[in-house]
């Protein structure tokens, strides 16, 4: 258990240490886009707008903690363009994981966005061996 505990502090240390802003152009975007490394082009997004728990983004294709992160960015990017990270937390309800990004959107509001890293964080623990 102890790994698993590590492997949530080491996403919470790579979410914090991303304070990713969007890029304002559709030009500027799908120039990253191709630049990004093919290891990026595994990953999936299923599930809700990530307006709620219930509703949470559903992240799948990785269990790394930088791609994760890259990911969460680049769906907040599409979604949100010009949005800002005011803040993130990892919550643990009902056995499941989830990313709550708060951020702010280009016009000023502050919203929270949610995902759901349970895939991520059970393949991550498979990866540690536990």
């Amino acid at each position: 258990m102890g790994r698993f505990l590590l492997a949530a502090l080491v996403l919470l240390l790579c979410g914090c240490a991303s304070q990713q802003r969007s890029t304002e152009s559709g030009k500027a975007e799908t120039a990253r886009e191709s630049a990004l490394p093919e290891k990026w082009n595994d990953i999936t997004y299923e599930g809700g707008d990530g307006s709620s728990i219930e509703k949470a983004v559903v992240i799948k294709g990785t269990v790394k903690p930088e791609v994760l992160v890259q990911s969460e960015s680049e769906w907040m990017s599409r979604v949100y363009p010009g949005w800002r990270k005011q803040g993130q937390a990892l919550l643990n309800p009902n056995d499941k994981y989830y990313d709550r990004i708060e951020i702010e959107t280009r016009d000023g509001r502050k919203i929270d966005v949610y995902f759901d890293i349970t895939g991520y964080m059970v393949g991550f623990q498979k990866l540690l061996g536990e």
